[in-house]
């Protein structure tokens, strides 16, 4: 099993298609991906995985947001615990053979203070 890592710099449809691409060819289980932007996944996107969407404020920078896409057989689920709305961050559970582990995709700006949010 593996799951990737990636700083997309504001989804698109053509950045869709070329991560899907990767993940098919790569027998990806999962992806964590950051600086989304605000994004609804289309429907064909990661067939076979549930995708976790956390889009930034309207008002905010057009580069934030974070994603999960995780393999429906991890039976993945958010989280709602560890919900924060003052950093980038989103929080799955998933199952690997009956163990739990989470799973996360954070973003933190480079002008950003490191701990600015943490808890």
């Amino acid at each position: 099993m593996y799951i990737a890592q990636i700083n997309i710099s504001k989804m698109s449809a053509h950045s869709e298609i070329a991560l899907n691409k990767f993940v098919h060819d790569n027998d990806l289980s999962g992806v964590a991906i950051q600086e989304t932007g605000i994004w609804s996944p289309t429907p064909l996107m990661f067939p076979s995985m549930k995708i976790f969407c956390k889009n930034p404020p309207s008002t905010d920078s057009p580069l934030k947001g974070v994603a999960l896409a995780l393999h429906e057989k991890l039976e993945p689920e958010q989280i709602e615990t560890l919900k924060d709305d003052s950093i980038d961050a989103l929080w799955c559970q998933i199952k690997i053979n009956g163990k739990r582990i989470i799973v996360g995709s954070v973003y933190t700006p480079p002008t950003s203070n490191k701990t600015e949010g943490m808890k």
